[in-house]
């Protein structure tokens, strides 16, 4: 009788076990709390004025001298990088020495660039070893290789890393590649037109021996030279086909260039005019260029040891390289700096430079590493770049007047890169030799000021923190001298002439509001911001182009030493009205674009200058303000990158030049910032002005809040002490109150705005577990009593309308699979409690108010401990009154 009884009460505590399973499974949710679906607000974002091609900051770099003649006549140089994405650790940095009598010592013939390079290789990687023994009797072998990378030799695949250069005169940024003409035909010629061509005839068979002449004949006869490609606007990545002699035309047939008269008249035969080139129908050809097979010409700038025929950085440092840079071969780091051998030699890491100076010498250096700009290639790589010791080289200035371009297609927009085909940067490196003793000829201090950024520009609109004018960052910079004991003093001149000396030039230093100090001790940079208002009565001619003009002077702090002065002039952009944004419309008749409803709109004060949020994979219009019709000329830019539109894309574009109307496409990562720009020349000022608009892809969402908060209120918290003594109300995002009989109207709030549309939104709410389906609005009355709650959440779908997934897939081509639809969900709490007015239900209920409270207000993991406790309690009491009646069922049985 016992085995009954035993599975009796194992099924009595397997239920049991089960009911508190279930029990305090129930209700368990995780909760997600509306803060927590809120990206950073607008006003976290700062305003910035506009970025085109020409106003990237590349690389840069300033060097310091310190010399200790005193003690050993050692000189001591320091570079000082900016705009590298590396440590210094990680750069290459190539000092190069040149001496009054120096010596040939890569055996080339010449004493040049390279030879001063092998001068400082040498200082850096001995480090004074005067081949003494370390202790060590075994060759090291070629354990003090380094490979440098990337692993360029001048002639490189296109699949290797890209490098680039910065003009130094406007600014751009070329990509170093070789390219080839591409033409529209494959028997694109030059060719002319012969005419009025006269021919003789034998008159045969009738007169033998007699000539008739005709005359008025043509003939398309081909040029010696051939086509070529030629940039038209670099800007916009436009290039045009032409020839030194005659006109280029797709021909498949001409007379050769060789024929002659006689010939060609005896081709076109007697009694036949023969046919122009304009005649034979034949089209002009287009052109443009692309990548050149191993066109990627990069190379580092490392010292080459010609004479032994070995290369620097090739991970390969063996016995006779080491006796041609003085380095000891049984120790793997002679300099002692924790570097290989080979590494010194190419300056991995060497940001100072010290030798024995001598009356004459010059020095400089050159600086190779990864800049903080990404690469146009899309593939998530930074420029690789050089800084120079003057920021500057004439070389690539020159180079530049040749410069060329081409295209890439990046989610189906058209990406153009300016290239170099043809430069040694070797030849940059003698103007940017330094005088370490820091004085020129006169006696002065040799004063130089950099400016950044090269072309800034000034917003005369915006206020407050809401103006997008450049911060201007000026620096005088003096060698062989320690800043910290020169004073300086600075002056901000405007002037409608860029000459370095002109008539007029308006001292302004005095109308600058937003600066940093002007004079001091050790004060080498000044900061200042362009947010100069025509009302203000600086422009000395607002419709003319305006120049800055940045003065240092700077002496020695005694008051009798050397003194100088420098400066630097940078030419002003105005920056225009904002951009205008909408959400753009697609035909699917006419399968094109128009402009829809306005977003983020600029009529609001508070919003110019701010970021408009955007969704993912929307198709958005640009357009200028511009109500008098003053603009024309107009350059669109996206993120740098030319932006086109024509008949094709918009009846509102044109074909040939741009007009006051863009489109572009939202494809990007989450926190991507998307930047259009634009330049258009005004004719009310005669001026090119410059406009922009940024944009920021969030992931959509939606928040509740109260339409009404004098009939439902977001919960107070307490209070915040502010710094000033005052005090501010802390409320609760996702906690409301409302009090019995009350109308609860409810807003639904989503971000961006605009996505709030019926079209393309569909919205459900639930209210204590019961769902309808509406608008952005909800309302209801508040029925339940004092101390019960209500729980209010939103699930809304957002799905792109089917003319704009069209519209991606057919202008960008942008897959259907990548326009899926976006989930938005929010949830809140509404609390019902006593009106603070009805004093006798307060005081009836009283006590059940405050367990309520209690209730409503207990963190869930403190009513989740509740219940366990409760539970076990419940469990162990139940199962005693089950075991004690146990053994009486037994004995039934």
């Amino acid at each position: 009788m016992l085995k009954p009884r035993k599975n009796i009460k194992r099924k009595l505590l397997i239920g049991l076990i089960f009911l508190q399973i279930v029990f305090l499974s129930n209700g368990q949710y995780s909760l997600v709390r509306g803060a927590d679906l809120i990206p950073p607000g607008e006003d976290e974002v700062s305003p910035t004025p506009d970025v085109g091609g020409s106003n990237l900051e590349g690389p840069t770099l300033d060097v310091i001298f310190e010399d200790n003649f005193g003690g050993t006549g050692k000189m001591n140089a320091q570079a000082i990088t900016a705009g590298f994405g590396d440590d210094d650790k990680e750069l290459y940095f190539t000092w190069y020495l040149k001496k009054t009598n120096g010596l040939d010592l890569d055996e080339d013939g010449d004493y040049d660039e390279n030879d001063w390079k092998i001068e400082a290789a040498r200082i850096i990687a001995a480090n004074g070893y005067d081949g003494e023994s370390n202790g060590n009797t075994e060759s090291d072998g070629n354990g003090d290789g380094y490979k440098a990378l990337p692993d360029w030799d001048g002639r490189n695949d296109n699949d290797d890393p890209n490098c680039y250069v910065q003009n130094f005169d406007d600014g751009r940024i070329y990509e170093l590649k070789e390219t080839t003409e591409s033409f529209s035909c494959a028997n694109a010629v030059c060719a002319s037109t012969r005419t009025p061509l006269t021919c003789e005839y034998e008159d045969l068979p009738d007169n033998p021996g007699t000539f008739i002449t005709e005359s008025g004949k043509s003939a398309c006869q081909l040029e010696t030279s051939t086509p070529k490609c030629e940039v038209i606007d670099a800007e916009n990545f436009t290039a045009g086909a032409t020839c030194e002699s005659g006109e280029p035309l797709c021909l498949s047939s001409a007379f050769a260039s060789s024929f002659t008269t006689e010939q060609m008249c005896s081709e076109i035969g007697r009694g036949e005019l023969g046919s122009s080139c304009s005649s034979l129908g034949a089209p002009a050809p287009t052109c443009s260029f692309k990548e050149k097979s191993e066109g990627n010409i990069c190379k580092h700038l490392f010292p080459k040891p010609k004479g032994i025929g070995e290369e620097s950085g090739d991970d390969e440092f063996g016995d006779e390289e080491e006796q041609f840079w003085g380095t000891d071969n049984r120790n793997i780091s002679t300099a002692g700096n924790g570097n290989l051998d080979e590494a010194n030699v190419i300056g991995l890491g060497i940001t100072t430079f010290e030798w024995r100076y001598e009356d004459g010498d010059k020095v400089g250096v050159v600086v190779e590493g990864d800049s903080i700009m990404n690469t146009k290639h899309n593939d998530g790589e930074r420029m690789r770049m050089w800084a120079f010791s003057k920021n500057t080289c004439d070389a690539i200035s020159d180079a530049a007047e040749e410069r060329r371009f081409y295209l890439e297609n990046n989610y189906g927009l058209p990406s153009g890169i300016l290239t170099i085909g043809e430069i040694d940067l070797d030849d940059c490196l003698e103007e940017n030799l330094l005088n370490p003793k820091g004085v020129n000829e006169s006696g002065y201090l040799d004063v130089n000021v950099a400016v950044s950024p090269s072309e800034p520009i000034n917003d005369p609109l915006g206020v407050g923190s809401l103006n997008r004018g450049s911060v201007i960052t000026a620096t005088a910079v003096i060698n062989n001298s320690d800043p910290s004991r020169l004073l300086y003093e600075w002056d901000v001149e405007i002037s409608s002439d860029g000459t370095s000396n002109p008539p007029l030039w308006k001292n302004i230093t005095d109308n600058i509001t937003e600066h940093s100090y002007f004079s001091g001790l050790g004060n080498s940079e000044l900061k200042f911001k362009l947010n100069f208002s025509y009302e203000d009565g600086i422009f000395p001619n607002r419709n003319e182009e305006q120049y800055l003009r940045i003065k240092a002077f700077v002496s020695e702090g005694d008051g009798v030493g050397k003194n100088g002065k420098g400066m630097s002039i940078v030419k002003i952009g105005q920056l225009g009205p904002e951009i205008t944004p909408y959400k753009a419309v697609y035909s699917e008749t006419a399968g094109k674009l128009s402009l829809g409803g306005q977003i983020c709109s600029s009529a609001n004060p508070e919003n110019i200058g701010k970021i408009c949020f955007v969704s993912n994979n929307e198709v958005i219009g640009a357009s200028i303000p511009d109500e008098d019709g003053n603009l024309s000329g107009f350059n669109w830019k996206l993120n740098g990158a030319p932006l086109s539109c024509d008949s094709n894309i918009s009846n509102g574009c044109l074909d040939g030049s741009a007009a006051n109307l863009a489109f572009f496409p939202v494809i990007g990562m989450e926190g991507d910032v998307i930047e259009i720009s634009a330049e258009a020349f005004d004719a009310d000022s005669g001026l090119t002005k410059n406009f922009s608009k940024k944009f920021q892809i969030i992931k959509p969402y939606v928040r509740i809040t109260s339409a009404d908060t004098n009939q439902t209120w977001p919960k107070q918290l307490g209070y915040y002490k502010n710094l000033d003594g005052t005090f501010s109300m802390d409320v609760s995002e996702n906690l409301f109150q409302a009090v019995e009989g009350l109308q609860v109207r409810l807003n639904a709030s989503f971000f961006p705005d605009f996505i709030a549309n019926p079209e393309t939104t569909q919205v459900t709410w639930m209210v204590n577990g019961e769902s309808f389906s509406g608008t952005d609005k909800a309302s209801f009355t508040v029925t339940e009593r004092p101390g019960r709650s209500y729980n209010v959440s939103i699930n809304a779908t957002y799905s792109q309308p089917i003319s704009t997934r069209k519209a991606l897939e057919k202008i960008w081509g942008v897959s259907q699979m990548q326009t899926a639809e976006e989930n938005l969900e929010h949830a809140i709490q509404i609390e019902v409690i006593e009106s603070e007015y009805d004093e006798t239900v307060a005081l009836k209920n009283g006590t059940k108010k405050f367990l309520a409270n209690i209730a409503s207000n207990m963190p869930q993991q403190a009513l989740f401990l509740l219940k366990i406790i409760l539970t076990g309690a419940m469990l162990i009491g139940i199962s005693g009154l089950v075991f004690s009646i146990a053994p009486s069922i037994g004995k039934k049985e």
